[in-house]
């Protein structure tokens, strides 16, 4: 048994010598030369001193382990994890989280609260607590709220929400969001307006729950001018045309003798300086005591050199 084992090492040795190429060829002639000295009778023990101590020296780069027989096997390479990643700007950067390593695993040197983060300047992962490092971040930009940047690929920091359900993110600031759904006046909830009703002509209305109501029904049936009932007209006349008391659009002539809808005096001409106008309109008349413009002074007569003269003009 014991002679079968030498045999069996020493055959190992030959191969491996032969295949790897190191010592001279003559070393593998003497080898040879020692094993057949095993069929001549030769002892164990004389085998293993006649061996010359050059045939027993390991191959480069491999060496001889005992398996469970105690017989030498070639010990296998070992891989060297690898965990160094180019960056684009030629650099070597230790990547601490998901990256192969080269041996079939994956780097990882984070903490079981960490997340593995992506650099911007190579494709290396970074250990990152977002629970520790993003108040820091987000107290750092003065965020309040919403998503910052926090110098990764992915993740960004989460500074949180506005507390207000009216209020919405702006640039890390909670702003107030005016609310006017389904509104057309009244305040927004923001200290603004969602707009205003129409105070005036043609349709005054006020508001009232957001609703701008109609503040009166206006009137204008049958009617092309004249008041609505409301405060505003129906609609004009044109030139030459004066709305009567019923609503309607009618020549009017001046000089008839009748004062008409749209006449303040008529006296049957259509002389000026009368007290009636070409127009129909009172017109002032010096010498009848009432200062209309552009009297300066009326003693109610036309009379010079009383202090008041004949064209109601002070003296």
């Amino acid at each position: 048994m014991k002679m079968r084992r030498v045999l069996r090492f020493v055959s190992v040795i030959l191969l491996v010598t032969m295949s790897c190429g190191s010592g001279d060829g003559d070393q593998g002639n003497d080898i040879a030369g020692d094993i057949g000295a095993l069929g001549d009778g030769v002892s164990d023990g004389d085998l293993v001193s006649s061996l010359d101590a050059s045939d027993l020296e390991e191959s480069e780069g491999t060496s001889l382990q005992p398996d469970g027989d105690g017989e030498g096997v070639p010990e296998p390479d070992v891989c060297v994890p690898n965990c160094m990643v180019d960056g684009e700007d030629d650099e070597e950067y230790l990547s601490e989280c998901g990256t192969d390593d080269g041996c079939g695993g994956e780097c990882n040197v984070c903490e079981p609260d960490d997340v593995c983060a992506l650099a911007d300047y190579a494709e290396v992962g970074l250990c990152f607590n977002p629970e520790e490092e993003c108040p820091e971040v987000c107290m750092f930009e003065l965020a309040e709220c919403g998503s910052v940047w926090a110098g990764f690929v992915w993740p960004d920091c989460e500074c949180g929400d506005c507390p207000e359900k009216q209020d919405e993110c702006v640039d890390g600031k909670c702003t107030c969001k005016p609310d006017c759904w389904g509104k057309a006046c009244g305040p927004d909830g923001c200290g603004g307006s969602c707009g205003t009703c129409l105070l005036g002509c043609p349709s005054p209305s006020f508001c009232d729950a957001g609703i701008c109501v109609a503040a009166c029904a206006p009137n204008c049936a049958g009617k092309s001018c004249g008041n609505d009932g409301c405060g505003c007209e129906c609609g004009e006349c044109g030139a030459g045309f004066a709305c009567t008391v019923g609503g309607t659009c009618k020549a009017s002539v001046c000089g008839n003798g009748v004062v008409d809808f749209n006449e303040e005096c008529d006296d049957g001409n259509t002389d000026s300086g009368d007290g009636c106008s070409a127009e129909c309109n009172w017109e002032s008349v010096c010498g009848d005591g009432v200062i209309e413009p552009p009297e300066q002074c009326d003693d109610g007569n036309t009379d010079d050199g009383d202090g008041c003269s004949a064209e109601c003009k002070n003296e």
